[in-house]
């Protein structure tokens, strides 16, 4: 056999395989963004329905028009996430393109909003404890997970033009903020030992290593790019928390919210 029939005998089973990787690999991540979308609306609930914090708690007057501005520009982002990966599994790129730019208008939005919010949520009620955990000290885990969300989606955005690497950290941006969504989730933080440091970050921990483990198995190898993102997720949390209880950092959260 000559190499010409070779080829022509093997290329339509590499097109089959390359075919099926590729469908595999988007089906995973338009889930995931679904699934993300899922637990924010479950976690903000109360809010979406009755402009209600956790647990039905009454907003802080103060904080109402900062709430709703970050609750809208957080849902646009979930929102744009999910349609633009449905966009990519359905090949229809040039309106995926189109609305990147819409994602790239809403990066500041959500940044600012988050800012915001968390700063004036913590000079109005300092006394509040999240997850006993003190809420100046809750600070800097929330502008932590601001810092990789801002890092990620930039980079996301700059790194457009190579699609794995791209829809890694756009996947990362979200998950980095969706600790604030299952911390409103009970029954979630219950399987994590309740209202404790452990039953906030758990759930998203353990989310977060499912979705390396799937994406291992989808790939038949260890997906190092979704589990590089896992672990800046993992790791600056960690060291935030860490952080948040020290002198130093009780010293800035004074300075910031004063």
């Amino acid at each position: 056999m000559d190499s010409k029939s070779q080829t022509a005998t093997i290329t339509p089973a590499a097109y089959r395989w390359a075919s099926l990787a590729a469908n595999s690999e988007l089906f995973f991540y338009s889930a995931a963004a679904g699934v993300n979308l899922l637990l924010l609306f479950i976690g903000f609930a109360p809010f979406f329905l009755h402009l209600q914090g956790e647990s039905g708690r009454t907003l802080h007057p103060g904080m109402v028009m900062f709430d709703v501005a970050h609750g809208v520009s957080i849902t646009a982002w979930y929102v744009l996430s999910l349609v633009q990966a449905l966009l990519v599994a359905s090949n229809n790129r040039r309106l995926h393109m189109k609305l990147g730019w819409l994602s790239v208008a809403l990066i500041p939005l959500v940044v600012i909003s988050s800012v915001l919010t968390a700063l004036r949520s913590v000079g109005n009620i300092p006394e509040l404890n999240f997850f006993q955990i003190p809420f100046p000290h809750f600070l800097l885990l929330m502008l932590t997970q601001v810092t990789v969300f801002t890092v990620c989606s930039i980079s996301g955005v700059l790194l457009r033009k190579r699609p794995a690497v791209h829809r890694v950290l756009i996947l990362t941006s979200s998950i980095s903020l969706l600790l604030g969504a299952t911390s409103r989730i009970a029954w979630l933080n219950d399987l994590f030992g309740g209202y404790v440091p452990a039953g906030y970050f758990g759930p998203v921990f353990v989310y977060g290593a499912l979705l390396v483990i799937l994406g291992s198995i989808r790939l038949g190898k260890f997906d190092h790019r979704l589990a590089a993102g896992y672990a800046l997720i993992v790791v600056s949390n960690m060291i935030a928390f860490a952080v948040s209880g020290t002198n130093f950092w009780e010293h800035w959260a004074k300075v910031l919210t004063s």
